[in-house]
């Protein structure tokens, strides 16, 4: 058998129990904190959200919210103009509904 092994020269794979999970990219990292923060409205509701929920449910962590937004205010309202894109992305698929 030859010394360079094809499996060995391969790239590693972007999930691997060694190198974890897979995270968003840069780009969508502002958007995935977005995400994170409207389901943590919903679940928990606006008393109790905080920056540590919306981290651990958007798998970064606490210096990402503070990288892409200067408070969780701006974080919130981010969140509530996302939502209000996400409806009228909806109202305009299904004018008949209305």
């Amino acid at each position: 058998m030859p010394d360079d092994d094809p499996e060995e020269s391969r790239p590693p794979a972007r999930f691997t129990p060694l190198n974890g999970p897979i995270r968003p990219r840069p780009e969508n990292r502002r958007l995935a904190l977005i995400r994170a923060t409207l389901r943590v409205l919903e679940r928990d509701g606006w008393s109790r959200l905080t920056a540590r929920k919306v981290a651990a449910e958007s798998g970064l962590s606490l210096g990402h919210i503070t990288y892409h937004f200067r408070s969780m205010d701006d974080l919130l309202l981010a969140a509530c103009h996302q939502m209000s894109d996400d409806l009228q992305s909806v109202a305009a698929a299904h004018p008949a509904d209305l």
